[in-house]
């Protein structure tokens, strides 16, 4: 088993011995109107030494030189499904600054939203499917 230490936004980190069952990032996506940005999420399942589950979300964002904006998210679960649900339940938007109010950026708010939503329902399938994959029983001819 390893130790692993999760990084967690206004919380301290999360540091336990345990076994990563899945780990997946999102497709980058750069931003028209600023070529220099770049964003995506990360996600990453564990299971620790004493049978919980860890979640880990980040998102990531580059933005012009090296500015760089990180959102980290990290919970401890009973059960896998509980684990799955949080990802499923689990806010993207919430993560994002997105562009100041107004009808000006309106439409790009609602094309970063809508690129967003997207990227983390793909990420959750990535994830699961891992996770599925990974639990398969061998099958010996």
């Amino acid at each position: 088993m390893t130790q692993h230490t999760i990084p967690r936004s206004s919380q301290s980190s999360l540091t336990f011995e345990g076994e990563q069952i899945a780990a997946q990032k999102s497709p980058a996506h750069r931003r028209a109107e600023k070529k220099a940005t770049c964003t995506w999420f990360e996600c990453e399942v564990f299971r620790t030494k004493g049978g919980k589950f860890v979640v880990h979300v980040g998102y990531r964002w580059q933005g012009k030189l090296t500015r760089e904006i990180n959102s980290d998210h990290a919970r401890v679960f009973d059960e896998l499904i509980e684990a799955m649900e949080y990802l499923d339940d689990f806010d993207p938007l919430e993560c994002i600054t997105g562009f100041p109010s107004g009808e000006r950026y309106e439409k790009q708010q609602q094309e970063l939203e809508s690129d967003v939503s997207t990227d983390w329902n793909l990420l959750v399938d990535m994830v699961e499917n891992e996770i599925a994959e990974k639990s398969k029983p061998e099958v010996v001819e």
